[in-house]
Parts: structure tokens; C-alpha cells; sequence
């Protein structure tokens, strides 16, 4: 390889045009390649690890009902405002955002739709058999008894001339019995855990203190770039009207997916520039007092941005996109690209004959970034999506960075400095400090080391996830406004997944069973979803085949009988109730399809989506604290289910971060020991130089340890080049105590 490296330098030396062409028509291409590159901001990447984070992510962006956005109009200060000012606002805000086009908006929420609780009611009991369920016969054995048969059309008879009598006439030719009571409590109270109350036609939190409406953005809250635009939009309108003097007193503020989303992507940006701007000022300052040349600092920098250009140009072949969050941690990579450069322009100082400047850097330069080349690559056995693609621009990165450090940055240095401009020397009166020879710091690393290894043994791995979502103050202090007011009931929302409507209604029906079964154990859930009123073919083939079982034709007539008796009494006519003698002779296998497609109309519209790839459902929960973990447990064990719950999507990336890091941290030490081990061919040698490696390894977990520093899926990616990196310094050490 240094015979290869010193053919062209031998070369470009000789033919100064040619290499001006080509390393200009190589920055062009590289760059016209790197264009190809598309960037992601969606920071549900880092959920996805395995198939079971994978899935979850992917369910997650096939559910819209999670994805709306919640606005919150709310008090400004303790002094409260009046419901009429805030609902003034809320309809002022309406106005503004029904001008937004409909590719950022797709429905917006601003009061109850009216509910066809009368369609509703008399499609239910046209198929009685198709919603009930198993446990509501215990009940009919008590309500068909004819004493109560009798009872119950008196009562209904009292009613009619009642406002409720609007419902009876409905129900008496349908159910003159009342065994539809059951069914009519859960449609009552479908609409509980929605946490939120109806004021003059105006959404309010249940404290009654919030108003409160939902827009349903067009887009994912993946699709940060477009929904940029509609937080913008929203922010532009909030800031117009607290300008009015009437609205002073009201914030109004909003949370949902779109909004944590955007607030992120502006966030690593943000994030991204700073620390680049940062990181380049530093070192632009250091090379300009160090070696007291203008055009140094663009020496430094031109192996950088071509080994940016390069990566990128690379990656467009393997992938059309990167994430935005690998592209910020760039400002790592640049830090250890700068050493290139800096190994050269730092030897020419000592040494004017520039051929042998290269000649001596060949060797350790190329073993150093091979070692740090290969802790990067390591992370694309990894299983975060994320770190792959850090794991690529990492790679690929350093390769061209070290390419152009060897072949062409050599033609671009200018005659050597002479020493005496070179910071006044404090570099060289800094290198001839001898540390070996002081006792205190020689005993001091000898004691200390087991100390921090012992610490080491307490490092943790940080796996809330809420630790790498970033929420502005503002989004939090909205969340809190929001929360449900109910400290012993905690609210868990469930996604029911499948190919098809059915295979998630069968699957919803599933968490419907198991909530009936822990409530019958003294479990207290309340559930809230689509199952009762919505069952699946195969629910509705069981209902109605325990329908024919329970109303045999002895039943029936019994029933008949007791009804013409009672109805003879309650002043009925013969025929009255002919409509309910034919439910309960029923024939028929599936709910009739006129009303199935009415009330999957009414039930779906908000906790149903149906797409091609897959159809969710979300139930929601109230389970009370102290059965939180079981539940929680048993519901992840559904399949075709999912629990939307931090935690336990936590305890799997815990698991998984556990696994990657030890992976990591073998597999590069393991990797620069061989290597080590192949270039100075003495095992002792090797030895010799991974000992600092492993010293200050110790000494990073141990110090993380005593300060209780948590691992998480963002400083573990220093451990695959803290090794890397290490090695530098040790080669070029060892390579220098070698020659001498």
C-alpha cells in the first residue's frame, strides 16, 4: 500500500494539471451523487430494532386515530375566562384553519357529530341475536319470567306518554320483553372514556376548564417537511389572535404526534447546526493559533467534506435515504476525520522532505482507520435502523477522508513553518513533559483502575423512550392541561391489527373477552371500543348459533304465550309483537347487510382504519393502578394485538441495547487486538499497545457508573470508535518507541 500511495504522489507531483482534473472532476462526482441522497427526520427509527419494534412501528403509522392533533384553548393566567370568550376563539381559529389547503389538512373536529342514536338503536334490535353476548342469558332468565313479561309492558305502557316514550314505540315491537337492556347499556355508555365533556355543542376537558378540538392532519407525523408547514400555519394563527385585545387573556397551545414530530425534526436541526458550527469554530481556532496559516483550516477541512461527499455518493448506491439524526452525529465523525490531516501537516513540521512525510503516515494511518472503519461497520449488524445508517456515513466517511489525506491534500501543502511561528512552541514545550515519570500520576492510574471497575459494574441503559422524544415546555405544559383527572384509573389504548376488517375485528374481540373475564375475577376495567357493535363473521356465527340454542322452539312458544296474555292485559293488539316472534325464530347467519354497513359507519368513523396494507382498531381501557402490570402483561400476550404503553416498548429496546452494546464492545476490541496483533507480529507488542485501550475503557464505564451516566441508544454509538479512536494515538505512539 505506501509503494501504491507514493506511485501516484510520485505522479501528481510531476503531472500537476492531471491531478488538479482529477481531483476536481472526483469532488464533482461524488457531489452530483450525493444529491441523490434524500434525508429522513421521522424519529420512529429508533424504534425499530427487531420484528416485534418493527411492527409496532409500522402499526402505529397505520392507526389514524393516533394521530390527531389536539388543540387546547385554555386560560392565559388563574384569573379564568368565560367559556362564550373561549368558544369565540375557537370559532375565530375555525375560520383561519378551514383557508389551509387540503394536503395539510384533512378533517378538523370542533364539536360531537350528531350521533343517529335512533338508526342505531332500531338496527340492534332488528339483530338482536348478533349482540348478545353469552353471560346477558343468565339475565334473560329472569326478565322472560311471565310475572316480569307483564310487569314490563306496563311499565313501557306508562312511558309512552313520557319524552321517553319516543324510544319505547321503537322498542316494543321489537323487544316487548326487554331482553335488549343489556344491549342498550353498552351503547349508553360507549362514549365514557373519551375523557372529555359537551358544553354548548364545544369539546371540554372533564375539570370543564379547557376547550378543546382535533385536526386530523393529511399526512403521517412521519412526513415532518409538509407538516412543518401546518404547525407553522397553526403557530402564525395562535400569535394573530392573541394580538386581539379579547383574546389576552386565553393561550391556546396543541399536542398530538404531528406536533412531538415537527418539535423534534426542529429540534435536531437545531441540534445538527450547532454542534457542527461549534465543532468547526473550535478547530478552526486551534489549526489557525497552531500553525499560523490562512489556508491551513481549508487544509484541514477539504478531507472532511470529501470524505462527506464520498459516504453520501456511496450510500445513494445501497439506499435512497439517510436519517437526518445519523447526519448530526457527524459532528463525531468529523472529530476523528481531522486527525488525518493533522498526522501529515503536524509530521511536516519535523520533517521538510514531504515524500517521506507520506511515506512514514501510510502505515499507521491506514491500520489506525481500518480499526475505526471496522467499529463503525459493526453497527450495521446491529439492529437499530438508525445506527446502520451511522454505521455507513461512519465507514464510508473516514475511507474517502483517509484517501484524500494520502493521495491529494500532500500537492496541496506549501513550504514547511518554521518552528519558532508555531504558537510560541507550546506545543513542543507540551509534548516534552514526561508524565511516565511521575509517581503520583503513574499510582494514581495503578489504584484508580480498579476502583472504576468495580463502579463499571453499576452502568445501566436508559430505555424510556420519553428520554429521546424531545417536548418543549410548551408541549408539556399542554400534555399536563390534558391529562385525565382520574389518579386511580389509568387510560391504556389498545391496537387491534389485520389484513382485513374482520381478521382486526376478531382480534379486538379477543381484548373484549379478556377484559369480561378479569371484570368477572373483580378486576373493575371499563372498556370502550368497537366490539360489542361490531363483531366479526365469526362472532356473529357463534351469537346467533347460542341465539338458537337458548330460544329452542319450547322457548319461543312460552314466550309467545306469556306475551299474548300480558299484552291482552296491557291493552295490545293480537299482532302486536309478531316483529319480535320473528327474531326470535331467526334464520339468518350474518348481521343484514344494509345495517352492518350503517353501523360500520357510525363505529368505525373514529377507532377504525382500514388501508391496503392493513386495518387497525383502537379500544381503550381504564384499569384501575394496582392491576396495571398484570393487564398490562396479559394484553401483550393477544395476538393480532398491541398496547400502546412506553413502558413495555421500553423493557424490549432494554433488552435489545443490552445485546448490541456487548456485541459492540467485543467485537471491536476483539478486531484492533487482531489487528494490532497482525501488524507488529509479537503478541506482547500488541499487548503492550491495547493495554491504554482498555485502561481508559475501564475508566469511562466506572466513571459513568459512580455518576449514575446511563447508556441509551444515543452515547452507545461512542462505544464503537472509543476503541477506534484509542487505537490511533497507541499506534502512533508505538510505531514512534519503535523507530527509536
Amino acid at each position: 500500500m505506501r509503494g501504491s500511495i507514493l506511485v501516484l504522489y510520485d505522479f501528481f507531483e510531476k503531472n500537476r494539471l492531471v491531478f488538479w482534473v482529477i481531483m476536481i472532476s472526483f469532488f464533482i462526482l461524488f457531489t452530483v451523487l450525493a444529491l441523490r441522497i434524500s434525508f429522513e427526520e421521522d424519529i420512529s427509527k429508533i424504534l425499530q430494532m427487531d420484528t416485534k419494534t418493527r411492527e409496532y412501528s409500522n402499526i402505529l403509522q397505520h392507526t389514524r386515530a393516533i394521530d390527531k392533533l389536539t388543540i387546547c384553548i385554555s386560560d392565559k393566567t388563574a384569573d379564568p375566562c368565560p367559556d362564550q370568550l373561549k368558544m369565540a376563539y375557537c370559532d375565530s381559529l375555525l375560520i383561519r384553519i378551514k383557508s389551509l389547503d387540503s394536503s395539510l389538512v384533512k378533517k378538523i373536529i370542533v364539536n360531537p357529530d350528531d350521533f343517529p342514536f335512533m338508526e342505531v338503536y332500531k338496527a340492534l334490535l332488528r339483530n338482536l341475536p348478533f349482540f348478545i353476548e353469552q353471560p346477558d342469558y343468565a339475565y334473560f332468565d329472569s326478565v322472560l319470567r311471565p310475572e316480569n313479561i307483564l310487569h314490563n309492558l306496563i311499565e313501557s305502557t306508562k312511558l309512552l306518554s313520557t319524552p321517553a316514550g319516543i324510544i319505547v314505540r321503537q322498542r316494543m315491537p321489537l323487544d316487548p320483553a326487554g331482553i335488549s337492556n343489556l344491549v342498550t347499556l353498552r351503547l349508553q355508555k360507549l362514549g365514557e372514556a373519551t375523557g372529555f365533556e359537551i358544553n354548548n355543542g364545544y369539546f371540554f376537558s372533564k375539570d370543564k376548564k379547557n376547550l378543546v378540538l382535533f385536526i386530523e392532519p393529511a399526512n403521517p407525523p412521519n412526513e415532518t417537511a409538509i407538516n412543518k408547514i401546518l404547525i407553522n400555519s397553526l403557530e402564525g394563527f395562535v400569535v394573530d389572535l392573541n394580538d386581539h385585545k379579547e383574546f389576552s387573556k386565553i393561550d391556546c397551545s396543541f399536542i398530538g404526534a404531528t406536533a412531538v414530530s415537527v418539535e423534534n425534526s426542529r429540534q435536531i436541526q437545531y441540534d445538527v447546526i450547532v454542534a457542527l458550527v461549534i465543532m468547526c469554530a473550535a478547530l478552526i481556532l486551534l489549526i489557525t493559533t497552531v500553525f499560523r496559516k490562512k489556508r491551513t483550516p481549508i487544509l484541514i477541512f477539504l478531507p472532511i467534506l470529501f470524505g462527506m461527499v464520498f459516504s453520501l455518493a456511496c450510500i445513494s448506491f445501497i439506499k435512497p435515504t439517510i436519517s437526518f439524526i445519523a447526519i448530526g452525529a457527524t459532528s463525531v465523525l468529523l472529530g476523528i476525520a481531522v486527525n488525518y490531516p493533522l498526522h501529515i501537516l503536524t509530521h511536516r513540521l519535523k520533517e521538510g522532505n514531504l515524500r517521506k512525510v507520506i511515506g512514514d503516515m501510510v502505515e499507521p494511518m491506514i491500520i489506525g482507520s481500518a480499526t475505526t472503519i471496522g467499529g463503525f461497520l459493526c453497527l450495521l449488524f446491529v439492529k437499530a435502523e438508525i445506527l446502520n445508517d451511522f454505521g455507513l456515513l461512519g465507514a464510508f466517511g473516514l475511507i474517502g477522508a483517509v484517501l484524500f489525506s494520502l493521495i491529494f491534500l500532500p500537492h496541496l501543502i506549501g513550504q514547511p513553518i518554521s518552528e519558532g511561528k508555531i504558537a510560541e512552541k507550546w506545543l513542543q514545550k507540551a509534548g516534552n513533559i514526561q508524565l511516565e515519570k511521575s509517581p503520583f500520576l503513574c499510582w494514581s492510574i495503578i489504584l484508580l483502575t480498579p476502583v472504576f471497575l468495580y463502579f463499571s459494574q453499576d452502568i445501566e441503559f436508559d430505555s424510556n423512550l420519553m428520554h429521546l422524544n424531545y417536548m418543549s415546555p410548551k408541549l408539556k405544559k399542554t400534555e399536563r392541561l390534558l391529562r385525565d383527572n382520574d389518579s386511580l384509573m389509568r387510560s391504556v389504548y389498545i391496537v387491534s391489527y389485520g389484513n382485513t376488517l374482520d381478521q382486526a375485528l376478531a382480534s379486538s374481540e379477543k381484548i373484549k373477552q379478556l377484559v369480561d373475564s378479569l371484570n368477572l375475577a373483580g378486576a373493575a376495567i371499563k372498556y370502550t371500543g368497537v366490539a360489542d357493535f361490531l363483531p366479526s363473521e365469526a362472532e356473529q356465527k357463534k351469537r346467533v348459533g347460542l341465539w338458537k340454542q337458548y330460544f329452542n322452539e319450547n322457548k319461543i312458544q312460552s314466550i309467545q304465550a306469556s306475551l299474548e296474555q300480558s299484552g291482552k292485559k296491557s291493552g295490545f293488539k293480537e299482532h302486536a309483537f309478531d316483529d319480535f316472534y320473528s327474531i326470535l325464530k331467526t334464520q339468518a347467519g350474518k348481521i343484514d347487510i344494509v345495517d352492518y354497513l350503517m353501523l360500520s359507519k357510525v363505529f368505525a368513523k373514529e377507532l377504525v382504519t382500514v388501508s391496503p396494507e392493513m386495518t387497525t382498531i383502537i379500544s381503550v381501557l381504564k384499569i384501575p393502578e394496582s392491576s396495571q402490570t398484570e393487564v398490562d402483561n396479559l394484553i401483550s400476550n393477544q395476538p393480532g394485538n398491541r398496547l400502546l404503553d412506553d413502558n413495555i416498548v421500553s423493557a424490549q429496546l432494554s433488552s435489545i441495547i443490552n445485546a448490541d452494546f456487548n456485541f459492540i464492545a467485543i467485537f471491536t476490541a476483539l478486531m484492533i487486538f487482531i489487528a494490532l496483533f497482525l501488524t507488529y507480529g509479537k503478541l506482547e507488542l500488541a499487548i503492550t499497545a491495547f493495554v491504554p485501550m482498555v485502561v481508559s475503557w475501564i475508566w469511562i464505564l466506572g466513571l459513568m457508573g459512580l455518576f449514575h451516566v446511563k447508556f441509551n441508544l444515543v452515547n452507545i454509538i461512542l462505544s464503537t470508535f472509543i476503541f477506534g479512536m484509542g487505537d490511533d494515538y497507541c499506534i502512533f505512539t508505538m510505531d514512534g518507541l519503535l523507530q527509536e
